[in-house]
């Protein structure tokens, strides 16, 4: 019980630290298009976001643990295109 309170805590802390970034922050990061960033997340649901009114805001995690994902075997842009 002990461990997993503490990892809880962990999980916690880490997520509060993880840098919220707007779609041009995400497109800057990325080097890709607004066209590119709406079909990984709208179309192909490969990039988790959160809306608040009509702004995306993502968590650079997500966008870090997506390019880790895709591109170890094949190219992110192989799979939307």
């Amino acid at each position: 019980m002990i461990s997993l309170t503490n990892n809880l805590e962990e999980q916690k802390s880490d997520n509060m630290k993880d840098k919220i970034m707007s779609r041009k922050e995400v497109i800057d990061y990325l080097g890709i298009s607004p066209s590119t960033l709406y079909r990984i997340c709208d179309k192909d649901k490969i990039l988790e976001y959160s809306r608040i009114n009509r702004r995306k805001l993502f968590y650079k995690s997500n966008v870090d643990k997506m390019m880790e994902k895709y591109s170890s075997s094949k190219s992110m842009f192989d799979l939307i295109s």
